[in-house]
């Protein structure tokens, strides 16, 4: 009983220790958050927002920097006079609780008054950085004010230097001058008189003006060059032009009117000063981009009309020899046709298209006729570019009559050196034909299947009827060139068909040979090794003896692998390794 009791003290005393130890821990920690409090706000109190603030009250501001002034130092008086008594009392009550071992609200106290300190540091940051503003924006407008006023005198003086450059517009950029002069002089009061925040917007309105007018004056001139010297220039060149044109014979389309496009050109351009005296420079672009477009529309169609007249007179004269030439060279196409069909046959009637020229060079010649009757004559009764659609219509059909000329020229000069090719064509695919048949005969196989003889015998119809087609008198190409077509392509089938048939034929023998020695090998137990093998090379054989070559290879193939896996496959490999080519295909 005895040693229960005092083993009940030790517990006891135990618990009560680790209870002390634990409320001197919870203490300390605590007192170390009140002591930083204590520190931090202290060095809150201690920050010289105070004097920033006489600061910038000596600058005297007025107007809106005031108003910003006096609302910063509203708050800073509330931070002051009762944020800060309001954290004192936080933190003495915080350091009362922890003393009289009341933890857990001490910590809640401590966390508050660190969430009160926290939000007075970042409201005293704001005080200091919109102070900082004000005194940057009064010595940002006085750095500033400088760069914007030699800006504005160095245009000030080029515009006084180039004024006769602006033409009408030159009272519209004085009265900008002077605007942007005042409301400098705008800038300047304000911000003498303690107003950095407002003066600044007035010098932003300020500068931005001044480059604006900038741009103004450097576009403006290029804009009355092109007005009062380029495009009336054009207009006094045009109307020139045309007078010249007129009485040198030459006749304007229809749609042309001259006078017309200049009053549409001269309304414009007196548009584009009224806009230039205005600023409204982007539409007094692109009305000058309209006028250039006219502008380059007329001095097309003159163009066209003085290329029209040279073309006109260069190629007028050229007809009639051009359409003798053309029809000499059907005279002598129409001879060498004749020649040509004692011997061979032209299927596509190339005589009666060449006597269809003979028509249509009649009718370009009348039509030709007519264009020269035009050139004779002192007034043209059509502009150039009119006339030259009728002399390039006769060239480009004399052209056309030329190249079909040609073409059935070429196709009867080759007809002897095609012949020629043909027999030789003949022979070879004769001799290829004969090659593969006796390389087959040397094969020793017991026969060959249908459908390979059908294949053979229709090669050799084909040679036997293009040998009958060479044979004629008159000859026509184009089948015979269709026929050897038509054999070379049956020819290379029947190679194809002739390598699978030998292939499958002798690996079929390979295989049987190679079965024949699991026929009568047998396992230690007596059984044989490969069951059915015997009837499986019966089965091939009998394939083989039926010509059918590919069934009996697939057949022994199939139960080979059965026994040995992988032996078709080694065979093959080997046998395409070792076969050289056939005589038919070298």
């Amino acid at each position: 009983m005895a040693n229960i009791i005092i083993i009940i003290i030790i517990v006891v005393v135990i618990l009560a220790a680790a209870a002390y130890g634990f409320s001197m821990i919870m203490r300390r920690r605590t007192e170390g958050q009140i002591i930083a409090l204590e520190e931090r706000k202290e060095a809150l109190f201690d920050l010289p927002v105070q004097d920033e603030f006489d600061k910038v009250k000596a600058m005297h501001l007025i107007g809106q920097s005031q108003k910003i002034y006096r609302e910063w130092h509203q708050k800073w008086v509330d931070l002051s006079q009762n944020s800060f008594a309001d954290l004192e009392n936080e933190i003495f009550e915080a350091e009362q609780l922890n003393d009289s071992f009341r933890w857990s609200k001490a910590k809640v106290q401590a966390d508050e008054a660190e969430s009160q300190i926290e939000m007075m540091e970042n409201d005293a940051d704001r005080i200091r950085q919109g102070l900082n503003e004000l005194m940057e924006q009064e010595r940002h407008n006085s750095t500033k004010i400088q760069d914007a006023l030699d800006l504005y005198d160095r245009l000030r003086t080029h515009i006084a230097d180039t004024a006769e450059q602006y033409g009408s517009a030159i009272g519209m950029i004085e009265e900008s001058l002077a605007s942007i002069e005042a409301e400098f002089n705008q800038f300047v009061e304000l911000n003498s008189k303690g107003d950095p925040v407002e003066a600044a917007e007035i010098l932003g309105i300020a500068e931005d003006h001044t480059v604006a007018l900038d741009n103004i004056t450097q576009r403006i001139p290029e804009i009355i060059r092109l007005v009062d010297e380029e495009y009336e220039g054009k207009i006094n060149e045009l109307e020139a032009a045309h007078e010249d044109y007129i009485g040198k014979g030459y006749i304007f389309p229809s749609t042309f009117n001259l006078e017309q496009t200049l009053a549409q050109v001269r309304s414009k351009l007196k548009e584009t000063k009224e806009n230039l005296e205005r600023f409204e420079l982007d539409h007094a672009e692109a009305l000058l981009e309209e006028v250039k477009k006219q502008i380059d529309g007329l001095y097309d169609i003159f163009t066209k009309e003085y290329r029209g007249r040279k073309y006109f007179e260069r190629n007028s004269e050229k007809l009639m020899e051009y359409i003798d030439h053309t029809r000499e060279n059907n005279r002598t196409l129409l001879l060498e046709i004749d020649k040509a069909l004692q011997n061979y046959v032209l299927p596509n009637n190339e005589k009666g298209t060449v006597r269809t020229f003979q028509v249509r060079l009649d009718d370009l010649e009348k039509d030709a006729t007519e264009i020269l009757k035009i050139k004779a004559e002192a007034v043209k009764k059509e502009p150039y570019s009119m006339l030259n659609r009728q002399v390039t219509a006769i060239i480009s059909a004399l052209q056309e009559i030329e190249s079909t000329q040609i073409t059935i020229n070429t196709k009867i000069s080759n007809l002897a050196s095609d012949e020629k090719k043909a027999k030789e064509d003949a022979i070879e695919i004769d001799t290829r034909l004969k090659m593969i048949k006796r390389f087959v005969e040397k094969q020793g196989l017991p026969g060959l299947p249908d459908d390979y003889l059908d294949n053979f015998m229709s090669v050799n119809s084909q040679v036997d009827k293009l040998y009958k087609e060479l044979e004629k008198l008159h000859l026509n190409m184009e089948a015979i060139h269709h026929m050897i077509s038509l054999a070379k392509e049956r020819l290379e089938n029947l190679k194809d068909s002739t390598d699978k048939l030998l292939d499958n034929a002798a690996l079929a023998e390979q295989l049987m040979q190679y079965a024949n020695r699991y026929k009568n090998m047998v396992n230690p137990n007596g059984s044989p090794v490969a069951p059915g093998i015997s009837d499986s090379i019966n089965r091939a054989w009998s394939l083989f003896e039926r010509y059918d070559y590919i069934a009996s290879f697939n057949s022994i193939s199939a139960a080979i692998d059965a026994v040995e896996p992988g032996v078709t496959a080694r065979t093959v490999k080997v046998y395409h390794e070792q076969k050289q080519n056939p005589e038919y295909r070298m």
